[in-house]
Order: structure tokens, then sequence, then C-alpha cells
């Protein structure tokens, strides 16, 4: 369960709000690992994979839908006030960022095959690290859901400024290898494309650790 909540007088409660914090995390494990998958198809061309994983989007739709159910379910029987109230509000905005975030995975892996970027190991490798920091991100602040540690939302804001400027240099990469060779123009602006994917991936995994970091300090996170 999220340490934010706990310990109510009503069992029954408590037991709804474990069953929230698994949905979360389970659309959590969804979400990252399709990003991984989308990225993986789209640096070996991965046709097959990507098609599974645009089908498999599907599953994390059903995720959404099963704790919003959950949610509402709590606010019909508990007319929850003051912080029980804002924790169930949290915990719909973090299931829709989760879903948002696995919508760009499905954006990603429909690219595999409309370009070749076998000429742009370099750029990709920098797409890579993104990838890898955005998603480290997203986990992160639903670590900090789990726990309920404010410091841990202000790392993901940090983090997040780190994920921003890898997405310019990427972006300046990209610019400069289609001024160079206009051949390159189609596949630069698919890669730009899939940048920012990556790059709202990160706002998606701040703005989770600012509403977490706002339920237990009753504070908004400095940006």
């Amino acid at each position: 369960m999220s340490q934010i909540k706990s310990g109510h007088t009503v069992t029954a409660f408590d037991n709804e709000i474990a069953e929230i914090a698994i949905s979360i995390n389970a659309m959590s494990d969804a979400a990252t690992r399709a990003l991984d998958a989308s990225i993986d198809a789209l640096v070996h061309g991965d046709t097959e994979r990507a098609q599974e994983l645009i089908a498999q989007d599907l599953h994390l739709d059903d995720l959404e839908s099963e704790l919003e159910k959950k949610v509402m379910r709590s606010m019909a029987l508990r007319a929850p006030v003051a912080d029980d109230l804002r924790y169930l509000v949290m915990a719909l905005r973090i299931g829709a960022m989760l879903e948002r975030s696995g919508d760009h995975a499905k954006n990603i892996a429909k690219r595999v095959g409309v370009v070749d970027f076998s000429s742009a190991v370099p750029l990709m490798h920098k797409v890579r690290e993104m990838s890898r920091l955005g998603n480290s991100m997203l986990a992160q602040s639903v670590d900090c859901f789990n726990r309920g540690e404010a410091g841990l939302a202000v790392v993901v804001r940090d983090r997040d400024a780190q994920l921003n400027e890898l997405f310019e240099t990427v972006t300046e990469m990209i610019a400069l290898a289609m001024r160079e060779d206009e051949a390159f123009i189609a596949s630069g602006v698919q890669l730009l494309f899939i940048a920012k994917q990556l790059e709202r991936v990160g706002d998606y995994a701040k703005s989770i650790a600012g509403s977490v970091h706002y339920i237990i300090t009753g504070e908004h996170l400095d940006t």
C-alpha cells in the first residue's frame, strides 16, 4: 500500500486504498515496459514487435478504466473529504499520466519501419539515453507515491531539467544532420517526433511527483 494513506478506522477503506495502489503500480509497470520495448523495436527495426506493442496499449487503457472504477466506488461509498478526497483525486491524475505515457510508447512503436535509422547511430544513442532517463523518472515518481517521500519528488523534478537539456541537445543534433544532408530530412522529422514523445514522458513523471509532493506537504513543488 502507498504510505501516503493508511490506518483508517474503516478497514474496508484501507483495503480499497491498497487496491488502488496496486492498480497504479500495475499501470506503471505496463507503461515503463512499453516505453523500453518501443525503443528496442525502433533501434532494431522490429516491425513485428512494434505491432504487438501497439495492440498491447489496449491493456493499459483497461488498467486505467479499472483504476477509475475503484476510485469512483470509494468516492461513492465513503464520501471522503480533506486528505482522503485529495488522495483519490491524485490517484486518478496519476492513472491518466501513466496512460498517456503508454500512448507515447504506442506512438513511437508506430514509427518503427517507417524510416530507416541505420545511418543515424549517434542520434539513436542519444534517443536511447532520453528513453532511459524518462522511463527511470516515471518509475521513480510512482516510487515516490509508494513510499510517501516528498524528497523523491524533488529528485524527479531535478531530473526533468536534465531530460529537457538532453532533448535540446538531440534537437540540435537532428537539425544539424538535416542541414548537412537533405536525404536525412524525413528521418530527422521522425526522430524529432520521437524525442518529443520522450520529453513529454518526463513531464508526466514530474507532474506525478508534484501531485504526491502536494499531498504530503500541502505545498506545490517549485518548478
